[in-house]
């Protein structure tokens, strides 16, 4: 059937059919099942000077497969390709291949990943000094009234902090007879601060006495 199609798709040429060879065709079957499952990242990297990791975002973070009867229920995830990345300084978009295994075919062949960077910066907040564990009758007055609190941030996070997002105290069950000095105590912090200093860490104080 094959030669006569072929001999009479080629009759007003001058050619002779000596032979057909059928090309091999090769199918990949699956039974039908589909789910989907997460991708997972297979990336190395290292970050440059005064930099530090906001985490990384997968687009999509999830595929289908098409698999087999014999390896669906072993695939609960899927990889992407290895990659390596150095001294990165800013944010860096890339497009990943995903792993491919025998038997499965996945919606789509890669994916995009953002690897987000921000650069870590130095900054100050003045707050009050406030006393805990002191008797109702006295009252504990320092000398500066306030501390710097100096910390380490990122840039998308520099304006956001205030005094209030601190609390520095003087413990008063910690002062022992004849003491001059305080230390300082920072009992509360916000989240997205690092590498917290206290400037002064010390206080002078004097304890008075309330009127009945």
């Amino acid at each position: 059937a094959i030669r006569k199609a072929v001999r009479a798709t080629l009759r007003n040429e001058d050619f002779t059919i000596v032979s057909i060879t059928p090309s091999p065709m090769e199918f990949e079957v699956t039974s039908g099942k589909k789910k989907r499952v997460p991708v997972i990242p297979n990336i190395q990297f290292t970050l440059g000077s005064n930099r530090t990791d906001m985490g990384t975002l997968i687009m999509p973070d999830s595929v289908t497969i098409y698999a087999t009867e014999k390896v669906f229920n072993q695939i609960k995830c899927v990889y992407t390709e290895q990659m390596s990345f150095n001294n990165v300084t800013d944010t860096t978009d890339v497009r990943i291949a995903l792993k491919k295994e025998p038997g499965v075919k996945l919606s789509c062949d890669s994916v995009d990943i953002r690897l987000c960077v921000d650069i870590i910066l130095e900054r100050n907040v003045e707050t009050k000094i406030y006393t805990e564990n002191i008797p109702s009758n006295r009252i504990l007055r320092t000398f500066p009234l306030k501390t710097t609190i100096t910390f380490n941030t990122t840039s998308a996070l520099k304006d956001k902090f205030r005094e209030k997002d601190f609390l520095v105290v003087v413990d008063y069950s910690e002062i022992k007879p004849g003491e001059k000095r305080a230390k300082l105590h920072l009992r509360m912090k916000p989240e997205g601060v690092s590498n917290v200093r206290l400037s002064p860490e010390t206080v002078e104080f004097v304890i008075e006495q309330q009127s009945e």
